[in-house]
């Protein structure tokens, strides 16, 4: 069994807070640790020098250890784009939208997409999200080519006019890395 700990403040939830002043919903550890035992989280809390053995010790002091994000909602095949400006929606899904789209026919644009995406997402620590792409089974493909443990979702596709035809979104479940 392989061993890595985490050390640094650790900042936990264990329940929605209901208040500003809720500090039950929470577990904070000013030196904590997170221990991770062939590959998942074993335990969390204060640091324990006992506890090491020979597990490899990775120092985060004095950075904040969080649990991976979530997000909800983002568009893989618009992740070139963000913050791009236009007056109306109209104009921004014409000028941008639609424009980025057509590229992913390109040979290897959706795995550099792709590899952007992902290595994004992780970089800003988030390990769950619901990606909606315009082509499914090329995003797909490319997805599990990255060798990421990973399901994806048939977020729709694109309609003659434009619109998203949401079609059997989230049949396999959210994107886990």
């Amino acid at each position: 069994m392989t061993r890595t700990i985490l050390r640094g403040r650790v900042l936990s939830f264990v329940s929605e807070p209901q208040g500003i002043d809720d500090t039950a919903s929470y577990r904070y550890f000013a030196d904590g640790m997170v221990v991770i035992a062939d590959g998942k989280v074993a335990s969390v809390g204060d640091f324990d020098a006992g506890v090491v053995g020979d597990a490899e010790i990775i120092d985060h002091r004095p950075h904040l250890i969080l649990p991976g994000f979530i997000d909800l909602h983002l568009h893989y095949v618009q992740s070139q784009m963000i913050a791009s400006y236009a007056g109306s929606l109209l104009e921004w899904l014409n000028t941008y939208t639609f424009v980025e789209e057509q590229k992913f026919s390109q040979q290897g644009h959706a795995g550099a997409v792709a590899s952007a995406f992902y290595d994004e997402l992780i970089r800003n620590g988030t390990t769950t999200a619901v990606a909606y792409c315009s082509e499914p089974s090329a995003f797909g493909r490319c997805l599990f080519r990255r060798g990421r443990k990973a399901q994806y979702a048939d977020g729709g596709r694109q309609g003659d006019d434009g619109s998203q035809c949401a079609r059997s979104a989230l049949r396999h479940g959210p994107i886990r890395l």
